[in-house]
């Protein structure tokens, strides 16, 4: 069963919405820098490209790369430098090009399988970018950022996978208090047709955000849809609608409405 808008992240259950936010990831985070002893010349262009780049002067960071690649064309530094460039000034296809080579150039490389998975997560391109990143991973189980990709681009394609980077999360302070993280399990658990312990899981993120419009509505489709059980259903929609009202949200407030006239037709 179908009804209102649905986010394209869960297409087996429509209903669902995720409120998983992305990673993007600030230009500092992502130029890592690992210069080595090259030619002088090659090591002042990448420091150039890399202070412009610091600057958000995406223009002249993209120029300095570009040198500095002409001079060395193993440069990974140079390549990453110069795709970074390419994406912050909208040229993707040629950032993703550029990153990929360097991923294929360095297969034992942290910052280069990183960052090509990072920029195929950026081009919603989620099953190419499991590779990369499961990488990544592998390399440096400690980056925070690699972990959220890895759940983010397992949650766009359904994968149970995706509860493991989830659990590591929830490790740390900043992910242990946040809905979205329990919201999110619960709906890898769902596509398992594992409604018990989705119900745990929506019910702990309900406890962090007892009027969070998107966990509510979650768990009313969840009694509605898969555990048919109407009158708790009802309930969660009714709450859910009252917090999109106060949050201003009229695509969910319609949706809501929708489905409550649905049911109310079906009953009479």
């Amino acid at each position: 069963m179908k009804y209102g808008s649905t986010t394209k992240s869960f297409r087996a259950n429509p209903g669902f919405r995720s409120g998983f936010g992305f990673c993007r990831l600030a230009a500092g985070l992502l130029l890592v820098s690992t210069l080595s002893c090259r030619r002088q010349s090659t090591d002042d262009l990448l420091e150039q490209a890399m202070t412009a780049a610091q600057a958000g002067d995406w223009s002249y960071a993209r120029g300095y790369a570009q040198s500095a690649l002409s001079r060395d064309r193993n440069s990974l530094d140079a390549q990453h430098l110069l795709g970074l460039s390419h994406y912050y000034m909208d040229e993707q296809s040629r950032a993703v090009r550029l990153l990929r080579q360097a991923a294929e150039q360095a297969d034992d490389d942290f910052t280069a399988q990183f960052l090509y998975g990072w920029i195929l997560c950026e081009n919603r391109n989620f099953a190419e970018a499991l590779a990369p990143l499961r990488k990544a991973f592998q390399l440096d189980r400690e980056h925070r950022e690699t972990t959220v990709l890895l759940a983010r681009a397992c949650l766009e394609q359904n994968l149970v996978e995706g509860a493991k980077y989830l659990r590591l999360l929830l490790a740390h302070t900043e992910f242990a208090e946040r809905p979205e993280v329990f919201n999110a399990l619960a709906i890898l658990w769902i596509n398992e047709l594992e409604y018990g312990r989705a119900h745990a899981f929506f019910q702990q993120a309900l406890r962090r955000d007892p009027d969070n419009p998107v966990v509510l509505q979650n768990l009313a489709v969840l009694h509605d849809v898969y555990l048919h059980d109407e009158p708790t259903a009802l309930a969660y929609y009714r709450r859910c609608l009252s917090a999109s009202q106060r949050f201003g949200d009229e695509v969910r407030q319609q949706q809501v409405r929708d489905r409550l006239l649905s049911l109310r037709r079906s009953r009479n």
